[in-house]
């Protein structure tokens, strides 16, 4: 019995390091595999380290070529540059430029992507361009990080061309690109668009083209327009509820709480800061808190592609702060100079360049010194950009002051803004040969006449300047305006009523004098809520009456808009 027993706990231990045996062989197994995992992590994680350091010194060397590049690049444009000035004559070349970074944005073709930005440096200015919609998102110059106020989110921020049109079958307008040109050692940039509507394009009407530039508001405070028309301004947030009432219309705000109490009760309206083409030239903003104040000035390098004519008046410099120039505007005229183009109808017109300019100064009061520097940056422009960037194709017509038309009276012409500027038509036929210059002396235009002149209010020259201008409204008053332009204060149409508060004008010819007795618009008066037409009188008497004579009144318009004129003789309605 005892024999039998040992035998059984000999097997049961047998059994047992068997299964030790067993177990520890797998544990012999698994600690392998784990080995083997191990140094396959290891060996990838290396793969990954080589990889990586791999990547990183293909990087450095792509960006040690490109800087090669870039290196040669400079290099070959300045012997280039050296080879053009010792080929040519010294007429010539005083004529050539440096070569230019030339920038042509196509935004009518091009679809939205990721944003991208294009860099234009020439070592003065920095200029960043997101692509492909071309919108300038910062302008740097000196230590100056961006002088533009910009919001990616904002499609109406830093700098930008814009346009409101109507084009009834498409979704886009087709034939527009703006270019961007820089020089070498020019402390700013030139910006101009091209408008080309192709025989095969719908019709399409343009009310307004512009370029915009929102600056940073932090920085720029004083706004210098004209030698006379210049301050520091109240912010854009002092023009917002409650800090601001808006008046008439939502341009003109009256400022009841401003930041700064010297603008407290003033009107702010960006309509008080514009001027004639003739004499918008280069306006803008000045940063005078800074330690070396900073200039951002837009500079008109021409007039002649700006819609309307010399006295067409625009905006300039606001409250924003905000610089623009108008090439094609609606302000002061109405739907008459909207630009209307036909079904199938060619055409095309270089709108620009416009000088973007900017300087500084050491830390002074001399704020002037900066508004007379950009004004004689204006006058060494001239028609620089236009003569030596652009082709003769985009401007079939240099200097295009005169346009010929067909045959026809005065009048019988477009009055779109396709480029016509006024009525005129010469006594004799030109005959203009291909590349030929013909003097036709000087052209005398006279208003005409049908004998001669009984009596006169004012003077034709499509300005109301020598009429009767009215005082403000002390509320209303802005005190940039109180001794000269004093037109420009706000709400002088609702002061008719006050100076004539039962009758209407009277003006007695040989009596009256226009500068007192006749005020400078025909306004209607205000009753309750209602507008309600007024009656102005011209009495004179005439000391001879030609009996079965014709006699003919002629009235000039400076300027009309949402209006009826109703012209009576005697109570007897004439037109």
């Amino acid at each position: 019995m005892a024999e039998n027993s040992s035998k059984s706990e000999e097997l049961t231990l047998q059994d047992v390091q068997a299964q030790v045996d067993g177990l520890q062989n797998d544990m012999k197994t698994m600690h392998e595999r784990l080995d083997s995992t191990v140094t396959s992590s290891n060996e990838r994680f290396d793969q990954l380290d080589l990889a990586d350091t791999a990547a990183r010194t293909t990087l450095v060397t792509i960006m040690t070529r490109l800087e090669a590049i870039s290196t040669q690049l400079g290099t070959m444009t300045t012997q280039l540059t050296e080879l053009q000035h010792a080929h040519c004559s010294p007429l010539t070349c005083r004529d050539t430029p440096q070569l230019p970074y030339r920038l042509k944005l196509q935004r009518a073709v091009l679809s939205c992507g990721s944003m991208m930005r294009v860099i234009v440096d020439n070592g003065l200015v920095r200029v960043a361009l997101s692509t492909p919609r071309g919108q300038i998102t910062a302008v740097s110059y000196g230590d100056e990080p961006n002088l533009l106020q910009y919001s990616a989110k904002k499609g109406s921020s830093g700098g930008y061309w814009d346009m409101v049109w109507n084009y009834p079958d498409s979704g886009h307008p087709q034939g527009l690109y703006d270019t961007l040109v820089m020089l070498r050692g020019s402390s700013g940039f030139y910006s101009y668009a091209i408008f080309e509507h192709a025989e095969n394009y719908p019709a399409l009407n343009i009310t307004e083209a512009r370029v915009v530039f929102k600056l940073n508001r932090s920085k720029f405070n004083y706004m210098a327009v004209t030698d006379d028309i210049q301050r520091h301004m109240p912010r854009a947030i002092d023009r917002l509820a409650p800090r601001g009432v808006e008046l008439s219309y939502k341009e003109a705000v009256l400022l009841v709480d401003p930041n700064d109490p010297q603008f407290q009760g003033e009107v702010d309206d960006k309509y008080q800061y514009s001027l004639d083409n003739k004499d918008n030239f280069v306006h803008g903003w000045i940063s005078s808190n800074d330690s070396n104040p900073v200039g951002f000035w837009v500079i008109s390098t021409s007039n002649e592609f700006k819609s309307g004519g010399p006295i067409k008046r625009e905006l300039t410099s606001h409250t924003g702060p905000t610089s623009l120039t108008m090439f094609l505007g609606t302000h002061y005229v109405g739907k008459y100079i909207v630009l209307n183009i036909e079904d199938s109808e060619h055409w095309k017109k270089v709108l620009g360049p416009v000088f973007i300019y900017i300087n500084s100064i050491p830390k002074s009061d001399n704020l002037r010194a900066l508004w007379e520097d950009a004004k004689a940056q204006a006058q060494a422009q001239g028609d620089f950009v236009r003569d030596n960037f652009m082709s003769n194709e985009d401007i079939p017509a240099r200097m295009g002051y005169v346009g010929l038309a067909s045959p026809g009276q005065p009048g019988s012409w477009a009055t779109e803004s396709k480029g016509f500027l006024g009525d005129y038509m010469s006594s004799s036929s030109l005959t203009i040969a291909p590349a030929s210059s013909i003097n036709v002396g000087d052209l005398v235009f006279k208003p005409p006449r049908k004998g001669s002149t009984m009596w006169e209010i004012g003077v034709p020259n499509r300005t109301a300047a020598e009429f009767h201008v009215p005082d403000p409204e002390p509320r209303y008053k802005s005190w940039l305006f109180t001794s000269k332009d004093r037109y420009r204060q706000y709400g002088l149409w609702e002061r008719y009523a006050a100076s004539y508060p039962k009758d209407d004008l009277v003006f007695i010819v040989g009596k009256s004098n226009s500068s007192k007795d006749w005020l400078y618009a025909q306004v209607t008066r205000m009753e309750g809520q209602n507008s309600m037409p007024t009656t102005w009188q011209i009495q004179l008497n005439l000391d001879r009456d030609v009996a079965n004579g014709t006699y003919t009144l002629r009235i000039a318009l400076a300027s009309a808009e949402i209006c009826r004129l109703q012209v009576q003789v005697n109570r007897d309605t004439t037109g």
